[in-house]
């Protein structure tokens, strides 16, 4: 019996992988940012290589396979549009505006940074939703 899982685990673990994520998860709010941090954390602790964009970086440096992009800015650029009395974000201009936030941005067009988005280098995309599809 031994030496059937012995040849089982022979076959199947130099077959198994582990996948380079992207998780893009712009909304400044801690509590968007909660429900995927223990997701980020486990893939990470299980061997794949996580980027994330996030504005609420987990800063574990045991985590070593994680990489965060800290775009915590996002926090001034939503509190300077509610003083301005623009505070009406809809579903349908909520990507135009994170779009001027990033495009206003020059440290997220860094060299660095840029290399970490190279769209051939991920396997798997996640990214939030703001509102629900119908």
């Amino acid at each position: 019996m031994f030496f059937k899982y012995a040849l089982y685990v022979t076959i199947f673990v130099p077959i198994s992988y582990c996948a380079n994520i992207l998780g893009i998860m712009p909304t400044p709010s801690y509590s968007h940012q909660i429900v995927y941090t223990p997701l980020w954390k486990e893939l990470s602790l299980r061997g794949h290589n996580v980027t994330v964009i996030t504005t609420n970086p987990v800063r574990d440096p045991k985590l070593v396979n994680l990489t965060e992009i800290d775009i915590h800015f996002v926090y001034t650029y939503f509190a300077n549009i509610s003083k301005i009395g623009e505070n009406t974000l809809t579903m349908w201009n909520i990507h135009e505006v994170f779009t001027e936030i990033a495009s206003s941005q020059p440290n997220l067009l860094h060299g660095r940074c840029r290399a970490n988005l190279d769209p051939l280098r991920h396997d798997l995309l996640d990214e939030e939703r703001m509102h629900a599809v119908t």
